[in-house]
């Protein structure tokens, strides 16, 4: 047996023998598996399953043992919390629910291996459709010979699941880069509201409807204003301005051979 075979059996057994929770009734899991199976659209507290096919046979291969313990749940909630650091919206990963947490426990088992499959599907291939952009978009999007329920089963198993998770990530450093660049700009951000009130900020920012009137508009009023004010201190209410006092006359150049200038005889 190679040493990679090896591996993924050993991850395989490891997390069939991890403790079942025990508030999940016995044949729950299989009855509400079965009825993501029969019935593609099924909600659990109002959120979508978005792949019932992939977690039917992830838990038919488990025997319809729950995969999650109190651990891993909280693991996964700091992974989907942590995802706005890629660009990511926690709330496409039903982030509410699972803080929240559900009475039901076939349905808190459901939504937490949603989240983890949805949130590897958008690391490993990205958020947005491509072909929505370019409808002449013409690279597939394959999984390079990855089993699904095989490779949730690793994950899950693995020591770390945020390390796990990240292997379907992009690892070129143009994608580390990117995520530096924005947590510089949101750094940034944060920094300018702090320095004025919010609904006065936001009044300032650029946005592609106000690039073009806010400097004309900011000009404007920065030069009225500094009209006015100038106005106030120069002439206070009640007082003539002064007379202009005539500006005193340079002396002339002086000129080779002793000549003047006309008007200075």
């Amino acid at each position: 047996m190679s040493a990679a075979r090896y591996i993924t059996f050993a991850l395989v057994a490891l997390c069939l023998a991890l403790p079942a929770r025990a508030d999940v009734p016995d044949g729950a899991l299989r009855a509400r598996v079965e009825r993501l199976r029969a019935d593609r659209d099924v909600r659990v507290d109002g959120d979508n399953i978005a792949a019932p096919a992939l977690i039917a046979a992830f838990y038919e291969q488990r025997d319809f043992q729950p995969a999650w313990t109190p651990a891993r749940e909280k693991e996964l909630v700091a992974l989907v919390e942590a995802s706005r650091a890629d660009g990511l919206e926690p709330s496409d990963y039903h982030f509410d629910a699972l803080r929240a947490g559900g009475e039901n426990a076939a349905d808190r088992e459901l939504l937490y291996t949603d989240s983890l499959i949805r949130l590897a599907y958008s690391l490993y291939f990205g958020k947005l459709d491509p072909r929505r952009f370019d409808p002449q978009w013409n690279f597939a999007r394959t999984l390079d010979g990855i089993d699904p329920p095989r490779a949730l089963e690793a994950m899950i198993a693995a020591p770390s699941l945020g390390k796990a998770l990240y292997a379907y990530a992009p690892q070129m450093p143009e994608y580390r880069a990117l995520r530096s660049a924005l947590a510089r700009y949101r750094a940034l951000r944060a920094a300018a509201s702090r320095l004025r009130p919010r609904e006065r900020w936001v009044a300032f920012l650029v946005r592609p409807e106000t690039l073009l009137p806010w400097p004309r508009s900011l000009v404007a009023q920065h030069g009225t204003r500094r009209h006015r004010l100038h106005r106030r201190r120069k002439h206070p209410p009640g007082r003539l301005p002064d007379r202009p006092r005539l500006a005193r006359r340079r002396p002339a150049p002086s000129c080779p051979h002793r000549l003047r200038p006309p008007g200075y005889g």
